[in-house]
């Protein structure tokens, strides 16, 4: 026997051997696919329940950013359903309807792949209408969207699979898709290290005690919580530690499937303690959502012993076209690629040449993961935005009506809804900002629209009271007048 034919078999062994290993790395179960259309459907659905109760004053004509103030968020912010149905908030509540019946029939698993892609162009056309608004969460649901259109979300659990005939196949799923959304889960954690490799505060252990500080996003328990200085460092580097193992666990190809369960149930204790911690409305119940998505067949096993409709199916794999395997991997080496540009102020060599972003922006797949990186804030406050009635008196429009004060409220992130922190803040307290005479005018809309008389609202202020966090506490700092303006008659 000569020598060529042994390394040639010796080859194919390995990769053979490669092949088994990659496919158990990024094996989903089908049943965890089924869960996590699920998840999505409902974090849809309660997504815009929450935006519902603000669907005039965040996505319509009457609101405080108006079609014509969309230009600073550029093209695509006025080239959407929303904004072309119309400004007016019956046409708006109608889109919300129509989003809202193709979550449902995701959920349930009906025609799962053309609902996909329609939740898919109804989330972007809305994130597009007031992109101001969009935290991350908002961005991870998009993205599992446009990735869950390759995915076979419907082939358990499902009004689709009820229809089918024959047997169901195998619940083991591997493909590049697969491979795409836990790859995309990992550079979540693993971008965000990077962009603080820049910062010193997460490596000196002080960034948890300055995150919980920063007082606009931090919840009661968070208020709580920073009291206990000695043991933030150690958090700060648990953290760290897991956010970059706990994705490596998901994706080994050894120790399966208790490290892909480990995995699972880190990130989800990981994002209720954020939601614990810090008011993002629903990025801690959603990355929670699409984590529980990953769960190891073993866990469905178990749970078939007392549910015997979820036990395994060992029927012939689902087998995806090489083309579709093609897309899909072209995609992930440019959804990689898009990552490392975001790298450009810590290495300037990674960005990418012009224009090479724009397909990224067409299909919303953009992306820029820096949780608190390369630092939490140091910088910090309190918006007090005051009105002056007709009878002379100044009023705190945050607090009720109660008179003006510069003091700090006990929770400062109770002032305002996590939205509108966020929207605000993508002003970067710029008082030149064009959308705040927009912002001033609704102010004086929506006070009005309660007031009459000497109680109505001639003039509008709006100021930012700075504050500075050190190690040593809070410092409170000037107070900034961002935006003025006079109150009309009609209450703009």
């Amino acid at each position: 026997m000569t020598a060529t034919p042994l390394r040639a078999r010796a080859a194919a062994r390995l990769w053979s051997g490669f092949a088994r290993a990659s496919g158990r790395a990024f094996e989903i179960d089908l049943r965890s696919l089924a869960l996590l259309r699920v998840g999505l459907g409902a974090m849809l659905l309660v997504d815009l329940a929450r935006r519902a109760r603000f669907l005039e004053r965040d996505y319509t004509d009457l609101g405080r950013l108006p079609a014509e103030a969309l230009a600073p968020y550029g093209a695509f912010a006025t080239r959407n359903l929303h904004t072309w149905a119309s400004g007016e908030p019956a046409a708006v509540a109608a889109l919300f309807a129509l989003q809202a019946l193709f979550a449902l029939a995701l959920l349930l698993g009906w025609h799962t792949r053309i609902a996909t892609g329609l939740c898919w162009v109804m989330v972007t056309s809305l994130q597009w209408r007031n992109p101001g608004l969009n935290l991350g969460g908002d961005v991870m649901m998009r993205l599992m969207l446009f990735w869950g259109l390759f995915l076979p979300l419907g082939a358990r659990a499902s009004l689709d699979a009820r229809r089918r005939s024959g047997p169901p196949p195998a619940d083991a799923f591997a493909s590049w898709a697969t491979a795409a959304v836990l790859l995309q889960m990992g550079l979540t954690y693993w971008m965000a290290l990077l962009h603080r490799g820049a910062g010193t505060l997460w490596w000196s252990g002080d960034a948890l005690y300055f995150a919980l500080h920063y007082d606009q996003f931090a919840t009661r328990f968070a208020v709580w919580l920073r009291q206990f200085e000695t043991i933030l460092p150690a958090l700060t580097y648990l953290t760290l530690a897991w956010e970059t193992a706990g994705p490596v666990l998901a994706i080994s190809p050894f120790g399966q499937p208790w490290l892909r369960g480990l995995a699972v149930a880190g990130f989800v204790a990981l994002h209720l303690g954020i939601a614990a911690c810090f008011r993002l409305d629903l990025f801690g119940p959603e990355f929670a959502a699409i984590w529980m998505g990953f769960l190891p067949g073993a866990f469905w096993d178990a749970l078939a012993r007392r549910i015997p409709t979820l036990r395994r199916a060992e029927g012939t794999p689902l087998r995806v076209p090489a083309a579709a395997q093609a897309a899909v991997a072209v995609l992930l080496v440019y959804v990689v690629a898009i990552n490392e540009s975001t790298l450009e102020r810590v290495h300037p060599s990674l960005r990418l040449p012009e224009g090479w972003t724009r397909p990224a922006e067409l299909l919303r797949i953009d992306q820029r993961w820096a949780l608190f990186a390369p630092d939490p804030p140091r910088y910090d406050g309190w918006y007090v935005m005051a009105g002056r009635t007709a009878d002379g008196r100044e009023v705190d429009l945050l607090r009720g009506g109660a008179p003006k004060t510069w003091d700090k409220p006990p929770v400062v992130s109770a002032l305002v809804d996590p939205r509108t922190r966020r929207y605000l803040a993508s002003f970067e307290l710029q008082s030149g900002d064009p959308r705040w005479p927009f912002y001033v005018a609704w102010l004086c809309r929506e006070a009005n629209a309660r007031r009459a008389g000497p109680d109505r609202l001639l003039r509008v202020n709006v100021y930012y009271v700075r504050e500075t966090t050190t190690l040593q506490g809070p410092v409170r700092g000037e107070i900034l007048n961002l935006a003025s303006g006079d109150c009309t008659e009609d209450g703009g």
